[in-house]
């Protein structure tokens, strides 16, 4: 009984994948007027400590890291701002 032929190995290097990161904060501001209890106020000072967390034990570059917050108009946590990403 011939034994199975075991895959050979690649011949192109392999690289490490590229990681990236994605830190949305959503404060709801826009809807605390319509909706008690729905401000997430701690979300905005949240986000820095996300990233610190990502670049401090998880090993990211900052580069690799992308932070988008409902009140920041260069990087806005929109539908169209988060697709274009």
């Amino acid at each position: 009984m011939k034994s199975p032929k075991s895959p050979k190995p690649s011949l192109i290097p392999r690289e490490e994948p590229a990681r990236r990161a994605l830190s949305i904060a959503l404060s709801y501001a826009h809807l605390a007027d319509k909706y008690d209890d729905i401000l997430l106020e701690t979300a905005l000072h949240d986000t820095p400590k996300i990233r610190d967390l990502l670049i401090d034990v998880y090993g990211f570059n900052e580069s690799d890291i992308t932070v988008m917050c409902d009140d920041d108009p260069e990087n806005p946590s929109t539908r169209g701002g988060v697709v274009g990403t």
